[in-house]
This record gives C-alpha cells, sequence and structure tokens, in this order.
C-alpha cells in the first residue's frame, strides 16, 4: 500500500516546533491547516502550519533513506556523452500526477496555463533513466535562491 503524508512548516510562534517542518497526516480545520504530527512529539496532536508550505510525500530514494515531497527542488547533473549540464528541477502537482518543472516554466505553473510537455517529466519516468546523477538540494521555501 502506498504512504500517504505531507508535511509543512509550523507557523504559530507560540509552539515550540515553530518554523520546523511537521510531517504527518494533512488536516483542515476551518480556515486553518494542520498536520497531524508523525514527529517525535507525541503529546502533541496537530501542528498549524503554513497552507503554502504543504506539499504531499511522493516516494523514497537512495534505498529508502531520502524521502521526495511536492515542491522539492532537483538537482541534476545529466551526462551526454562528455558533455554535462546542470539544473534544477521542481516538484509539483500538474494535472494527474507529480512531474518535475524546470526553473525556465515554473511561472506557467504558478499561472495554471501549463501543458506536459518537453519542459516537464514524471517522476517515475525520471527516475527510471540511467544517463542522470540526481538528488534533492532543497525546497522551495526554504531554499528559493535555487528557483
Amino acid at each position: 500500500m502506498r504512504e500517504i503524508k505531507f508535511r509543512g512548516k509550523a507557523d504559530n510562534p507560540d509552539v515550540d516546533h515553530f518554523g520546523e517542518w511537521i510531517y504527518g497526516d494533512l488536516v483542515h480545520i476551518g480556515d486553518e491547516v494542520f498536520i497531524q504530527n508523525d514527529n517525535e512529539a507525541p503529546d502533541v496532536i496537530a501542528i498549524r502550519v503554513n497552507p503554502e508550505s504543504v506539499g504531499q510525500y511522493i516516494c523514497s530514494y537512495k534505498d529508502n533513506k531520502k524521502e521526495i515531497y511536492e515542491n522539492d527542488i532537483f538537482g541534476i547533473t545529466n551526462k551526454d556523452s562528455d558533455i554535462y549540464h546542470k539544473e534544477c528541477r521542481i516538484v509539483k502537482f500538474i494535472k494527474d500526477g507529480f512531474y518535475l518543472v524546470d526553473n525556465a516554466n515554473y511561472g506557467d505553473h504558478l499561472s495554471k496555463e501549463i501543458s506536459v510537455n518537453t519542459n516537464y517529466v514524471g517522476i517515475a519516468e525520471f527516475m527510471r533513466e540511467h544517463n542522470i546523477n540526481y538528488d534533492i538540494i532543497g525546497n522551495m521555501f526554504d531554499n528559493s535562491e535555487l528557483i
């Protein structure tokens, strides 16, 4: 069974976890968004998070030691013969699945005017490629300078 979980940044300055990533189940109460805590604070039922920071868990890689979430930034080194090309791509949900969006088209994604084309690649398809090296190098909230 696929694991369904989310992460979001705690945005209540009155809690110990303010500004930290909280992992667990997504809960909506009125206009506020909470993550039911998976972290090591069993006495806390749910922590309010910034709704803009919420991202869904997609999968694990590197022998299940690293997790990929929506809004993560992939650092990619593509080796085509002897030419190396470095780029960053952002993990986004588009229409029917999770895709890697290149920086040049990120603004199009925000305006919801995108279509899946050569500038977007599905996560599953991407992870099957053998001629690339990749790693999560940050996320668009903690590392916006990479976008």
